[in-house]
């Protein structure tokens, strides 16, 4: 490993370093019923490391999460949405989320708050237990192990 790559190593802690962005749950209301249509009739703050996440319940019981991450993680945020469409795209039974476009048919709209900018997107809720509550060693075991959705984004990225 060189040295110019270690210094990125540096970079990526200041990501977890930063911070989970301040929203309340009015503003995360609001923003689903604004940009994307989402009437909550539940909503309740869930645990990230980076992303500010609610679950979100609306009238007709579907659920979501809406994820806000700081703007300056827009090409991540990005790439995490391009992932996700295509899989469905190669595989619709696949138990991934779903993202779900905004208003303005976007897969994420950036938030202007008296804070700063950041970027909001929304996803289908899976249910199932939360990384939060699975012991780390548990978390290294499933790690190790290819993931089901590996199938369905072969041909993408470097091994093409």
């Amino acid at each position: 490993m060189s040295i110019s790559s270690t210094s990125s190593i540096g970079s990526d802690y200041s990501r977890i370093a930063a911070g989970v962005p301040s929203i309340n749950n009015e503003l995360a209301a609001e923003i689903l019923r604004n940009d994307f249509n989402i009437g909550a009739v539940a909503l309740r703050r869930l645990p990230g490391e980076t992303d500010c996440n609610f679950y979100a319940c609306d009238g007709a019981g579907s659920e979501y999460v809406l994820k806000i991450a700081p703007k300056d993680e827009l090409a991540a945020v990005k790439l995490q949405q391009l992932a996700l469409e295509e899989t469905q795209t190669k595989d619709a039974e696949l138990p991934v989320p779903r993202v779900i476009r905004s208003t303005q048919n976007d897969p994420q709209v950036l938030i202007g708050t008296g804070q700063g900018t950041y970027v909001a997107r929304v996803l289908t809720w899976r249910h199932g237990e939360s990384l939060s509550n699975i012991p780390p060693e548990v978390r290294r075991i499933v790690g190790r192990h290819r993931a089901p959705g590996g199938q369905a984004r072969r041909g993408h990225g470097r091994n093409r």
